[in-house]
């Protein structure tokens, strides 16, 4: 990759994130691609100035992670329709000024599953968590074609309010809390419960039989209680490697007004998880 004065800038901003896998996809994905971008990592202890700071230094796009989605939401132009759903931004885009944001954040879900060979049509889905991280994966839920959304959550009238706000933004009625119900077709955990520990985010694992396929977003372990629980019953299972990359590769396609051809998945899935 050479870099040059003309080289366009891209970044993720967070706090904590100088860990983060994203500076080697997206450079991956120019180096395959040819293109002239460079991807860093930018740790503020505030989101405030940053938008002006995109504009001001002609950055071309940043990725909004943790904790600064919601401030994003607030300080970009214009809004895309999936973010306004998603109620919240983790991709900024600078059109010669004007900040659009986005949320990649359900479809990249989605794109995984799909390439794991996991349907949503017409299933019954089991989520898990009413946090930041449930919405916009709930609305690609919907968009993707499920047909009942049935929202788990320690806190049941947290639940409730994000069932019944989903059902009112996106005019549907499939989003319900959990009450009891045995049957489920998925179940995706959408909670950090199981993150680099032994917890298990759902408390009831029998609810995993006879499901098709159990989903967590976390990448760290690979394997959570809750995947191995679901692994020891026979359950095809999905960890959440495959979420960050494909959001990623999502919002590179936004940077660059370029698709990325279906050939380089499977790479771009083990240069994030090598």
């Amino acid at each position: 990759m050479k870099i040059s004065g003309y080289t366009n800038v891209l970044a993720v901003v967070g706090n904590p994130v100088r860990h983060s896998l994203s500076p080697k996809l997206h450079n991956f994905l120019s180096e395959k691609l040819g293109r002239d971008y460079v991807y860093t990592a930018f740790e503020p202890s505030s989101f405030d100035g940053v938008a002006q700071a995109i504009k001001t230094l002609g950055i071309r796009g940043v990725n909004v992670t943790a904790p600064f989605k919601y401030d994003a939401l607030a300080s970009v132009d214009v809004v895309s329709e999936n973010a306004r759903c998603s109620g919240s931004v983790n991709t900024i885009v600078n059109e010669g000024g004007t900040l659009v944001g986005y949320s990649t954040d359900g479809e990249g879900l989605y794109l995984s599953m799909k390439h794991a060979g996991i349907s949503t049509i017409g299933k019954k889905v089991m989520v898990l968590g009413a946090g930041g991280a449930a919405k916009p994966i709930c609305v690609m839920l919907k968009n993707r074609g499920a047909d009942k959304v049935v929202i788990k959550n320690r806190t049941e009238k947290r639940a409730a309010l994000l069932a019944e706000d989903l059902n009112r933004i996106v005019n549907t009625d499939i989003f319900s809390v959990y009450s009891g119900e045995k049957s489920f077709d998925l179940i995706i955990n959408t909670t950090s419960v199981g993150m680099g520990t032994q917890e298990c985010s759902l408390d009831d694992i029998s609810l995993i039989s006879g499901a098709e396929a159990v989903v967590d977003i976390i990448y760290y372990p690979k394997k959570t209680a809750l995947l191995r629980a679901a692994e020891s019953m026979g359950v095809k299972i999905l960890n959440g490697i495959g979420m960050l990359a494909f959001q990623g590769i999502i919002a590179y396609e936004y940077f660059t007004g370029e698709k990325v051809s279906e050939e380089y998945y499977t790479e771009a899935l083990n240069i994030i998880d090598e």
